[in-house]
C-alpha cells in the first residue's frame, strides 16, 4: 500500500511539473514576441487552449544566427535577415490534446481540420501551412 501511494505521488508530482513547464513555455516566448504581435498571439493561444489543446512553443525569437542555421538546414525557411522570428513577430508550436500530436510534420488537411489556421485570422495572424511549396504546418506569423 505505501508503495502504491508513492508511486501516486510521484506521478502528480511530475503532471505537475509538466504543467508548469508547459505554462513556463508559453509565458517565456511570448515575453520574447515584439509589442505589436505579443497581445495578438496571447488571445490566440488563449482560444487555443479553451479548445482543449496543450501548447508547446518550439521557437518564437531567433537572432540572426539562428535564422542562418535554420536557412542553410533547408533553403525552404527563410533567409537570415527576413524571417519574422528574427523580430520577434513568429511563433513555432506544437498542439497536443489526448493522444493527438499536432507538429510540423503534421498534414495540413489535419492541422486545417481543428480550425486553428482559421482562428489564427480572428487576430490577425497568418499559418506557415499556406506558403506556396511549402507547408510550414506549426509556424505562425504576425505581419502589420
Amino acid at each position: 500500500m505505501k508503495k502504491l501511494f508513492t508511486i501516486a505521488l510521484i506521478i502528480l508530482a511530475v503532471l505537475f511539473v509538466s504543467e508548469m513547464l508547459g505554462r513556463s513555455n508559453v509565458s517565456l516566448h511570448l515575453k520574447n514576441l515584439s509589442s505589436s504581435a505579443r497581445k495578438r498571439f496571447s488571445n490566440f493561444l488563449d482560444e487555443i487552449k479553451e479548445l482543449g489543446y496543450t501548447i508547446v512553443i518550439r521557437d518564437s525569437l531567433r537572432s540572426f544566427e539562428e535564422q542562418k542555421y535554420y536557412y542553410d538546414k533547408d533553403h525552404r525557411n527563410a533567409k537570415a535577415g527576413s524571417s519574422d522570428h528574427e523580430i520577434g513577430n513568429a511563433l513555432d508550436f506544437d498542439l497536443y490534446k489526448g493522444k493527438m500530436v499536432l507538429s510540423k510534420k503534421t498534414p495540413k488537411q489535419i492541422w486545417i481540420n481543428t480550425g486553428v489556421p482559421e482562428l489564427a485570422k480572428k487576430y490577425g495572424l497568418s499559418w506557415g501551412g499556406n506558403f506556396k511549396g511549402y507547408a510550414d504546418n506549426n509556424h505562425f506569423y504576425y505581419r502589420a
